[in-house]
């Protein structure tokens, strides 16, 4: 279905690798930030993809990802957390982000530039998450399944 509009597509690719690659943002925060919104969503498909990027390519424990998956958050650093929170809190609900949210990024070091990052890279995942569930793409398209650290629910 998508290549059924393939210049929108591959403007919509570009922007995704320049927030993924860009910016000053750390990549691995960048794909905590999305792997959240795959959790927060209830995207399997999202979280999966982006948990495996998380363990496999910037070395975050299995057994974490699959702590953070049910919201127990108490083993991430104050970073990782800030992050987490965040995607979260924009995610679930974008009236209720606060002053609070800001500060707390900023208390672990993101200045205002950092913080839009964060914030269009948490937007641009919940595209992704709501093309993802609106088209019906799964895992299995691609013959795969989750990673076993993945719970069957999330309650993030």
């Amino acid at each position: 279905m998508l290549s059924n509009s393939p210049s929108v597509i591959a403007a919509r690719v570009d922007y995704f690798r320049q927030l993924m690659t860009g910016g000053t943002v750390p990549a691995r925060e960048k794909e905590l930030a999305y792997f959240t919104v795959g959790l927060v969503t209830g995207t399997t498909f999202v979280a999966a993809t982006h948990g495996r990027y998380l363990v496999e390519e910037h070395g975050l424990d299995e057994a974490t990802a699959g702590s953070i998956a049910r919201g127990e958050l108490s083993e991430l650093g104050d970073r990782d957390r800030a992050v987490v929170s965040f995607a979260r809190a924009v995610t679930r609900d974008p009236t209720a982000v606060s002053d609070v949210d800001f500060e707390t990024l900023r208390s672990v070091g993101y200045d205002d530039e950092n913080t839009m990052e964060l914030l269009l890279l948490t937007c641009e995942a919940q595209t992704a998450a709501t093309i993802v569930a609106a088209t019906g793409m799964a895992l299995a398209d691609r013959d795969e399944s989750p990673p076993p650290y993945l719970p069957a629910s999330f309650d993030l």
